[in-house]
């Protein structure tokens, strides 16, 4: 119980994570394709 609820902590994290940097992947290429 204690691992899954662990596991289920570090998946929210990456995916928060991973939502940020794609949040700013799309900016950055949004800059990209303006220049």
């Amino acid at each position: 119980m204690k691992g899954e609820s662990n596991d289920l902590v570090d998946t929210s994290l990456v995916l928060s994570q991973f939502s940020k940097r794609k949040k700013v992947a799309i900016e950055l290429y949004r800059e990209f394709v303006r220049e």
